[in-house]
């Protein structure tokens, strides 16, 4: 049950329109809730308070034309980092060294 529940989650991820993810959020609730399991039914509320009603910007149609990760942005700054910040990386005897020299 706990896989069929993930799977649900998964296809609604990746859906490109508000309306549609919103259809597909009643009948994921409608679902779930008349299976009327306890567990379950808890789940599917702390779900929907948390990951619909207050956090609902992680499926894709959510904003339209932006990536839905920032793995762009962090290999950017990676970067940067390598490239102007000089940093070295030392073993710790060689740090205490420049630790106690500096």
């Amino acid at each position: 049950m706990k896989a069929e529940l993930r799977r649900d989650i998964e296809f609604m991820q990746p859906i490109k329109n508000e309306t549609i993810f919103d259809a597909a959020i009643k009948l994921f609730q409608q679902k779930w809730k008349a299976k009327e399991c306890p567990p379950i039914n808890n789940f599917i509320d702390y779900f929907i308070n948390e990951w619909y009603m207050s956090n609902k910007g992680w499926f894709e149609g959510f904003t339209i034309g932006y990536p839905s990760s920032n793995n762009a942005l962090e290999a950017t700054n990676g970067t940067i980092k390598s490239l102007y910040t000089f940093r070295e990386r030392l073993p710790v005897g060689e740090f205490l060294s420049v630790l106690e020299n500096d």
